[in-house]
């Protein structure tokens, strides 16, 4: 079968090229990186030295523009290619991909749709009508619901009418399966089949040699050799939240209590400003080597995973099978992060059925923290 992947994440590339490598070994696939994450055109040039895939591409494109640091003129530009799209998605496509003219594909896999995504589809209907979509997760987000942004009932009655006219589809009708890491944590029940892959493994020497090129691993300058480690939850910084809000301060009680020297930080990698480094508490110099990656080079036996609710503490247990200690900190905040609720606890629960109580835990209050500080 001929594949295109559409990848908008780093982490999005690591589970397409092991994809790739393990369940569509033997079927020709290109990949197109979005430029939406820093040093994704580095990634792009890296990519392409690979035969992993058949052809690479990157996507610049207004229709990419998605969040605050995007001005409304910017904006503005996203909508007019974005109606474009929807009328001329051949056109649109030219504008990105000059010299890409082959569209004839028989799956096209993403993670979640949008206007580029769409376009893409609707183009390689054109030119192959019996062309379907998988898709595949990114992270435990993805276990939550189908879609974790849908798409506002005015923008649908757009996109309807416009359909109408100029004949283009609704990509959801074409999606045959859902890929995933643990299918068994799945809590809802979409309308294809839910399918499971190969885990990311160190085995795969393969993939590790890869991904080390790709993303530069050899400049790494952190040798993560302290006991305890934690991740920055983005969402404080997003939310505006600065060096007072309530992680940042359990963070601080945690160095207190285990020693500077013993913590490190990794902070998250879309953060432009190091909350941490006023109170002396030690983060990460490399922040463009995604943390999987970084785990595929090292084991992590004996160390202790600090977060609120970050998905990257879980993937020593749900990749790796190292034998960490997993601490989230959601249950002494005041302010829990957005992502803590109903679905997420239930997620949790699936998680330490599998993986048992004494690998993930989760205090109530400072209190309990200390004491299992003490403990380990």
């Amino acid at each position: 079968m001929r594949m295109l992947f559409v990848v908008d994440s780093f982490f999005q590339f690591i589970v397409a090229t092991n994809m790739k490598l393990t369940l569509f070994q033997n079927d020709s696939v290109d990949v197109i990186i979005y430029n939406t994450t820093n040093n994704a055109e580095t990634v792009y040039k890296n990519a392409k030295k690979f035969d992993i895939f058949d052809n690479c591409y990157l996507a610049n494109s207004p229709m990419l523009y998605c969040g605050k640091r995007f001005t409304k003129m910017q904006k503005l530009q996203k909508y007019l290619r974005y109606v474009e799209s929807l009328c001329f998605p051949k056109r649109s496509l030219k504008c990105v991909f000059k010299d890409k003219k082959d569209y004839n594909y028989d799956v096209l896999l993403f993670n979640s749709y949008g206007a580029m995504t769409d376009c893409i589809f609707n183009v390689i209907l054109k030119y192959n009508s019996n062309a379907v979509c998988y898709r595949y997760e990114e992270g435990f987000g993805s276990y939550f619901k189908e879609f974790n942004n849908q798409k506002s009932k005015k923008r649908m009655l757009i996109e309807k009418n416009i359909r109408k006219i100029f004949g283009n589809v609704v990509i959801n009708r074409y999606i045959k399966k859902f890929y995933f890491f643990e299918p068994g944590f799945v809590m809802f029940n979409p309308p294809y089949e839910i399918v499971q892959m190969a885990k990311i493994s160190r085995k795969n020497e393969t993939l590790k040699n890869i991904l080390n090129c790709v993303f530069d691993y050899s400049n790494i300058q952190d040798s993560y050799e302290e006991k305890f480690i934690a991740f920055e939850d983005g969402g404080s910084y997003f939310n505006g939240e600065g060096n007072d809000s309530e992680d940042v301060q359990l963070i601080k009680i945690i160095s207190e209590k285990v020693g500077k020297g013993n913590l490190l930080v990794k902070t998250h990698p879309r953060c432009k400003i190091n909350r941490f480094s006023p109170y002396g508490i030690k983060t990460n110099k490399t922040t463009s080597i995604p943390w999987e990656v970084i785990q595929m080079n090292k084991n992590f036996d004996g160390k202790v995973f600090i977060t609120t609710a970050s998905a990257s503490a879980l993937s020593s247990c749900l990749y790796f099978g190292d034998n960490t200690k997993i601490i989230m900190l959601y249950g002494c905040m005041k302010n829990k992060p957005k992502m803590v609720n109903e679905n997420f606890y239930k997620y949790i629960d699936k998680f330490i059925k599998k993986y048992g109580n004494k690998t993930l835990l989760i205090p109530k209050d400072k209190e309990e923290l200390e004491r299992i500080l003490d403990e380990l």
